[in-house]
């Protein structure tokens, strides 16, 4: 089972970006596993997606479990599969933008920015602790 699950990411790396997830999924179809196989495995990335949205109003990885979910999802679904494919390929430009613009950035800003992030982090994990421990 671990081996099969390293064997996918591999093959998930070595695929271009904006190509991965179609890829995969023509990967899935061709294996043509059984239907209940095809079924327990939308219905586990449809399980995660519901647990990461429950994580968001609670302390937890609850963007890591969507993202999870959906890749799972797109495995079944190719409409999913070219849209997460797109979603890639924005995200990359955002990713590369933000590391310009942090590259390029002064010490300052730099400590600004994270002393921001503490804070807004710290503020997070108290508010849940009043709502959901107090």
């Amino acid at each position: 089972m671990i081996e099969s699950f390293k064997e996918t990411w591999d093959k998930i790396q070595q695929d271009p970006p904006g190509k991965r997830f179609r890829r995969q999924y023509r990967r899935r179809q061709a294996a043509r596993e059984s239907i209940i196989n095809r079924l327990l495995f939308m219905g586990l990335g449809l399980v995660s997606i519901l647990v990461g949205i429950t994580m968001l109003f609670t302390p937890g990885p609850g963007i890591f479990f969507i993202f999870l979910g959906w890749g799972l999802v797109a495995q079944e679904s190719l409409w999913l599969s070219i849209l997460l494919d797109k979603f890639e390929l924005y995200l990359r430009k955002w990713v590369d933008w933000g590391k310009a613009i942090w590259k390029n950035a002064s010490f300052w800003l730099k400590f600004l920015l994270i002393a921001v992030t503490l804070i807004v982090v710290v503020a997070a994990l108290y508010i849940a602790y009043l709502v959901f421990l107090a």
